[in-house]
């Protein structure tokens, strides 16, 4: 499984704005130029997100000419005022080398900040590299630290990969139960990857009680996923009677209506 800690920086911080790849004024928007002025007059009055997001309309010429250096001074200023999710996000900009020259060192050294004071993604990357032993000696028990503290705020990568440390005996000891139960919490935010694993515990016992139609829901709810998850329901739905794929098909139903309800209090919060 590649996780790869770079699919969020500016969509997340940012909110509203989009990424283009306008590089000075032509072709501009009112609004984009709008919603410059609008980020630069909060950013110039301390607003931490608004810093950020100027950064961001400087880096990518958003309402503004493309101007790197500044990007860096709004980002940096952001991040020096002690904002967490201006760190996280100024040390992903230097490891994507998109905007800023690539340096993982300042990568590793911002995400630190940031996960020292408990921000989510933070925790979650500064784990990933410390698993794979990226910029940082490898150790997995660091890493599974990491990630309990990113998990246990709900951070559903974090929650994902805490399963698969404690499938494996990663970082901490092997328990099939645990594994299970971080699993289910990611599921319950719509992670097919945790769904397809849970289907893989249900179906043999491992962690929960062995249950053939919640692994066949779950499978269901995973084929997306990988091949292996589509040869899984193929194979299983052979074994099972008709009843039974008729009631793991309305368990599926009902995990799929769960994680919506779920993912819809959580956007209320």
């Amino acid at each position: 499984m590649n996780l790869v800690a770079r699919p969020w920086l500016v969509i997340a911080l940012l909110g509203s704005l989009t990424l283009s790849s306008a590089t000075g004024k032509a072709g501009m928007t009112r609004a984009e130029v709008a919603e410059f002025e609008d980020y630069k007059a909060k950013a110039e009055r301390g607003d931490a997100v608004s810093q950020v997001a100027l950064g961001g309309c400087y880096g990518h010429g958003l309402g503004v000419a493309r101007d790197k250096a500044l990007a860096l001074s709004w980002w940096r200023r952001a991040a020096e005022g002690g904002d967490a999710a201006a760190q996280y996000n100024l040390g992903f900009q230097y490891t994507t080398g998109e905007i800023l020259a690539e340096d993982q060192a300042q990568a590793i050294l911002w995400w630190r900040k940031a996960a020292e004071q408990g921000f989510a993604l933070a925790q979650f990357s500064l784990g990933y590299r410390y698993f794979n032993g990226e910029n940082v000696p490898k150790d997995k028990i660091e890493a599974a630290k990491l990630w309990r503290k990113a998990a246990e705020q709900g951070n559903v990568y974090a929650q994902l990969m805490l399963g698969l440390c404690y499938f494996k005996g990663d970082g901490v000891a092997k328990d099939s139960i645990e594994a299970a139960k971080w699993w289910h919490k990611a599921a319950e935010q719509g992670c097919l990857e945790s769904n397809y694993r849970l289907a893989v515990c249900y179906e043999k016992g491992d962690g929960v009680v062995k249950d053939a139609i919640e692994a066949y829901a779950r499978y269901k709810i995973a084929w997306e996923v990988t091949d292996l998850a589509r040869k899984n329901f193929a194979t299983l739905e052979k074994k099972i009677t008709r009843e039974a794929r008729l009631k793991g098909l309305a368990r599926a139903k009902e995990i799929q209506e769960e994680i919506i309800k779920n993912r819809k209090k959580k956007a209320g919060k």
